[in-house]
């Protein structure tokens, strides 16, 4: 976790503690995300569930103490021209803790049952154990089975396609996902074998690994329904945005949701498809041409304080700081 934190210290001039370790750790509230979002730490959302912050405490003031950071019990700051040994936070590009975290363990338990099944009905054998025993995994496989996999033709289809998908994916990525997948007279290897001992470095590779998978895996018609979660109230809301609904008529849909709710959905909405979200639907009339001109002012809009603005509706005031950033940062790539 040291390395992790002076890793991320590397680009950014200082981090908020608190909420660096409610991020880390998945605190899921519309705040957490927008400062993950503005300071783009989102990757690492959630990474780190189980620990505590008293052992986070404890690290940072370690580092403290050997004279690594700066930490005045809020802010964390590197200390000029001290180095130490710092992760490479760039050998895993396809971290994506936020959306991805809360259920990249149950996506890729339906992938591993699901190939385990279709390569055992391939060699007409059916007294086998499955992988997964969770009634519920069991459930969705056998569902999406039933949709995409009836037919021997059809089967062969979605194999034809999983290869396609693992060939789209970096070698060694791949290589090192395939063998996690059982079959017959194949017993798949568990992480630790592919992996080595649980270090930073070696769970942030297979989270790295896994990411990089689902997160191509959603772009296949086939699988798809694979890497969808269950339904929440979240997906709800979204449901209605896609529909072309305003926020009025959101609300007229969904009574029993709190205005502040709502808003928090929207929010987490537009942080997770930030290039597509309709931003002016959701923005008070005069809302972007009014923080238009203010941005020509300030243009650190991450930096802005809403106090100075607070005749303005919070909604508006974070969705155009979101808004923002995301067409500044599709022109960095």
């Amino acid at each position: 976790m040291d390395q992790l934190i002076l890793a991320l210290l590397q680009t950014r001039e200082k981090l908020k503690a608190t909420t660096l370790y409610h991020l880390l750790t998945g605190k899921k509230t519309s705040s957490i995300l927008v400062y993950g979002y503005f300071t783009e730490l989102l990757p690492y959302f959630g990474l780190f569930k189980g620990w505590s912050q008293a052992q986070f405490q404890k690290v940072l003031q370690q580092l403290a103490t050997e004279n690594l950071l700066q930490f005045d019990g809020t802010w964390l700051r590197l200390i000029e021209g001290k180095t130490a040994a710092v992760l490479d936070l760039t050998k895993f590009p396809h971290l994506a803790g936020f959306p991805l975290q809360r259920f990249d363990e149950v996506f890729w338990s339906r992938f591993l049952l699901a190939m385990q099944v279709l390569a055992q009905q391939n060699q007409q054998e059916k007294n086998y154990q499955p992988v997964v025993t969770d009634l519920v995994i069991q459930n969705d496989v056998k569902s999406w089975l039933q949709q995409m996999a009836p037919t021997a033709a059809a089967k062969a289809l979605v194999v034809a396609e999983f290869y396609q998908l693992l060939a789209s994916l970096p070698v060694d990525t791949a290589e090192r996902l395939i063998r996690q997948f059982t079959g017959p007279h194949h017993p798949g290897e568990v992480t630790w074998q592919i992996y080595g001992t649980k270090t930073l470095l070696s769970y942030l590779q297979y989270k790295d690994d896994l990411h990089a998978f689902l997160q191509e895996a959603a772009h296949y018609p086939k699988f798809q329904q694979l890497v969808t979660p269950p339904a929440n109230s979240v997906s709800q809301t979204q449901a209605l945005v896609t529909a072309g609904l305003n926020f009025q008529g959101i609300s007229n849909k969904r009574r029993q949701l709190k205005a502040s709710t709502l808003r928090d959905h929207l929010l987490e909405l537009a942080i997770l498809q930030p290039q597509t979200f309709p931003y002016s639907r959701f923005m008070a009339f005069g809302a972007q041409e009014f923080l238009k001109d203010y941005l020509m002012k300030n243009a650190q809009v991450v930096e802005w304080d809403y106090q100075e603005l607070a005749a303005l509706d919070f909604l508006s005031f974070r969705l155009f700081q979101i808004q923002t950033l995301a067409k500044r940062r599709s022109t960095w790539t």
